[in-house]
């Protein structure tokens, strides 16, 4: 356990100051070899020219000069090899194929190049698409960024492939991330919360859960975080707010975070307790709504509205007690035209009251829901509420 305490924090640093990362994809595990022969080392593609053709001037007017078709070959399915292998399906391969400079790929059928500027296959050294390897995000990509992008869009996305990996031990989520973390704080500048940034706070927490298949369904303790916090789940996640429309606008403002954050790798403790004092509306509701698009009646600052449920997701939380205070929290919105009338799209995090704590929720669920009138909004209270 020393040890694992010792070295676990240095993975990043490791294949950072790689020469060459050797990505062994064509074996299920470290008992299997991998220096088999590959067949398309021994039969070279090469490009297949046909003979010259000269277009009917009546068909082709623009196309008058004698035209030679080039086929470029593309042995099937050996371009996935790589993305589709054992190796890049667990979630420590995440980081180290991200902060590795240059990484040959050793599949069964052949040999792919990754680095900061080239992907190139040993079929095609002129370059290979983005689509042929593992993840589309480089480290250069994420340090020629702004901010926003850097650790919005390019952040979350990664973040959103990473929950659907495997790994060994779920007490790992973060350890598995803190090389790349510590990568971007040294690039932006930005604090750390629980595997969200600072900057991109409420992006961040409004999340939604995505059920996993059986044979990557995660078992197994894992240190207590925030309920806000995606690391805390033990389901895959997206983030509706990675690519944002332009025309998103906030509902809710973080006004203060208490506790401990700023933490990248928290190995060898169990709990970690970080509250966020967030400013915006909050909708009293009786019971958390269903996973199914319905529609339910709810009281928007005394008056009962009919408000549209299009989504909904729970969180693999504890359930909430039956003398809970339930409350949907809208955090962004967006204007929509619809049958000549203008509505209200909300994207909302769903909370349960904690007991004995006025106003401090914890989160339990995402809701993506529907106002018939923009204004139906206006009569909710504003208050600032805390989130555990």
């Amino acid at each position: 356990m020393a040890d694992w305490l010792n070295e676990a924090p240095k993975m990043g640093q490791y294949y950072s100051n790689s020469a060459c990362t050797i990505a062994v994809c064509a074996a299920s595990d470290s008992a299997e070899g991998f220096l088999h022969e590959r067949p398309l080392e021994k039969f070279q593609v090469r490009d297949c020219p046909l003979e010259s053709w000269t277009p009917s001037p009546e068909l082709f007017p623009d196309r008058a000069l004698t035209q030679v078709t080039l086929l470029k070959p593309w042995p099937a399915g050996h371009g996935r090899e790589a993305s589709s292998s054992p190796l890049h399906k667990r979630g420590w391969t995440l980081q180290e194929r991200i902060l590795s400079t240059r990484t040959l790929y050793w599949t069964k059928h052949a040999l792919f190049w990754g680095c900061a500027e080239e992907r190139a296959a040993e079929f095609h050294p002129d370059g290979v698409s983005a689509r042929s390897f593992p993840g589309h995000i480089t480290l250069s990509q994420f340090l020629s960024s702004n901010t926003d992008e850097g650790l919005g869009e390019l952040w979350l996305s990664v973040v959103e492939g990473y929950t659907h990996m495997r790994l060994s031990f779920e007490s790992d989520r973060l350890t598995a991330l803190a090389g790349l973390a510590s990568r971007l704080q040294d690039r932006f500048g930005d604090e750390y919360l629980f595997g969200i940034w600072k900057s991109q706070l409420l992006a961040g927490i409004t999340w939604r859960s995505i059920p996993m298949p059986p044979e990557i369904a995660r078992e197994g303790a894992m240190c207590v975080l925030p309920s806000w916090s995606w690391a805390g789940s033990k389901t895959g996640v997206s983030f509706p707010l990675a690519r944002p429309p332009p025309e998103i606008e906030l509902l809710a403002e973080v006004v203060g975070i208490e506790g401990e954050y700023n933490i990248l790798n928290p190995v060898g403790k169990d709990a970690f307790e970080c509250k966020l004092r967030i400013r915006g509306k909050v909708i009293p509701i009786e019971q958390p709504p269903g996973e199914w698009y319905q529609k339910l009646e709810w009281d928007l600052g005394g008056q009962r509205q009919m408000v549209e449920i299009l989504q909904v997701s729970r969180d693999d939380s504890p359930k909430p007690h039956p003398n809970d205070d339930l409350a949907c929290f809208p955090v962004w919105y967006v204007r929509q035209e619809r049958k000549r009338t203008t509505n209200m799209r909300l994207l909302c995090l769903l909370m349960a009251g904690v007991s004995g704590h006025p106003c401090r929720y914890r989160r339990i669920g995402f809701a993506d829901i529907v106002l018939d009138h923009p204004d139906w909004l206006e009569p909710v209270q504003t208050q600032v509420v805390e989130l555990v």
